[in-house]
């Protein structure tokens, strides 16, 4: 028994939740797929209506916008069942079945499928988040495995659902970014953790490279708050960070990266966008903030 909970936002769903109703009704267990939407605009409302007669598919339209954590929270605490598989509105499933897949792994608290990105090459205006993502992200089990709570990511996993409820992701994470690795420690500190299979799902809906740019100073400006409160997810960034300041050159790094963002921002709007340049990009906005 499964509760599938997908909270969507100004997105089309359809396509999802038929492919995930098919693979409910071919199971042989009771199953719930549960919508909701955050506060939509009305042209995806209407879009997404139709998904409400699907078998298996509850759908609720929300007055208002919760928020990226608040709106799991509501779809943990109003399923049925004990064990949630969690996916992101604008995911796309591959050709081996997700659920299935899951259920091979009931009895393990916490699971993460992966995520994958499209293999074709998009027009340039989307090509820095699709390189990000098939280079920082679509990463290997192997490696996956090897750092279990960094490659963790809220857009496809599976929990139990008393263990989601007690842990909570952070509501007072505002925006974009951060919130899944701050998950992933408080369930390493409370002694769970992330096991990894090969059950990805295809991350569809990419930005454009400024609107890419403006999420990422978002999350740097996010983990530069828990740092400040003393909370630490050992990621590069903390890490490049520690030595700048532990050298005495912070300083003249950001004033350095400052000079040349420019130069960054020409490279990474282009149809070639280097990720170490990316890694200078939220560098200099971590100490900017």
């Amino acid at each position: 028994m499964f509760s599938v909970l997908i909270p969507c936002y100004n997105q089309d769903v359809t396509g999802l939740l038929r492919d995930l109703s098919d693979e409910a009704v071919a199971l042989d267990v009771e199953c719930e797929i549960r919508c909701y939407d955050d506060g939509s605009i009305e042209q995806w409302k209407e879009i997404n209506g139709a998904i409400a007669d699907l078998p298996c598919v509850t759908y609720l339209e929300l007055t208002h916008n919760l928020g990226r954590s608040a709106i799991r929270q509501k779809l943990a605490s109003e399923a049925s069942y004990d064990k949630l598989i969690f996916l992101d509105g604008d995911s796309g499933l591959t050709e081996r079945g997700l659920i299935p897949q899951y259920l091979q792994y009931a009895d393990i608290p916490l699971v993460s499928g992966g995520r994958i990105y499209l293999k074709e090459e998009l027009p340039v205006p989307y090509l820095l988040h699709w390189t990000y993502g098939r280079e920082r992200e679509s990463v290997s089990l192997t490696q996956r495995q090897r750092a279990s709570a960094a490659y963790f990511h809220s857009n496809n996993f599976m929990i139990d659902k008393q263990l989601f409820l007690e842990v909570e992701f952070d509501q007072g994470i505002q925006g974009y970014g951060y919130e899944d690795l701050l998950f992933a420690k408080r369930l390493l500190d409370q002694g769970v953790s992330v096991v990894h299979i090969d059950n990805p799902v295809i991350h569809l809906q990419l930005d454009e490279a400024d609107s890419f740019l403006s999420k990422t100073k978002i999350a740097v400006a996010n983990l530069k708050k828990l740092n400040d409160e003393g909370i630490t997810l050992d990621t590069r960034l903390e890490k490049t960070v520690h030595r700048l300041k532990a050298t005495g050159l912070s300083g003249l790094a950001a004033k350095l990266l400052g000079w040349r963002e420019p130069t960054l921002l020409r490279n990474l709007r282009s149809e070639q966008p280097r990720m170490r340049l990316m890694d200078y990009y939220k560098l200099l906005h971590y100490l900017k903030s």
